[in-house]
């Protein structure tokens, strides 16, 4: 299976590269926290990006500062995500 559109940020196509580039980055952490992709396939994926308002799941291990840095990163809005230099 190819995981690349488990982590595409599927709704802003054509944005800024950049604010996409740190959509994925979230969804890696994620997939580092749980061990697993954050969603059973492609499809969920873009089900769960597309069509609702709903985060991935955040596990129970992932630190508060680590659910705050994902929930930075998995902005819906590209505007209000940050850009690399203001990720902490």
């Amino acid at each position: 299976m190819n995981l690349t559109s488990l982590y595409f940020a599927l709704i802003f196509v054509g944005l800024d590269g950049r604010k996409a580039d740190i959509w994925s980055l979230g969804m890696m952490v994620l997939e580092m926290a749980l061990g697993k992709p954050p969603y059973s396939s492609p499809g969920v994926a873009i089900y769960k990006v597309c069509l609702t308002d709903e985060l991935p799941p955040f596990p129970d291990s992932l630190s508060e500062q680590g659910k705050d840095f994902v929930r930075h990163c998995l902005q819906r809005d590209p505007a209000r995500r940050p850009d690399a230099s203001e990720l902490r």
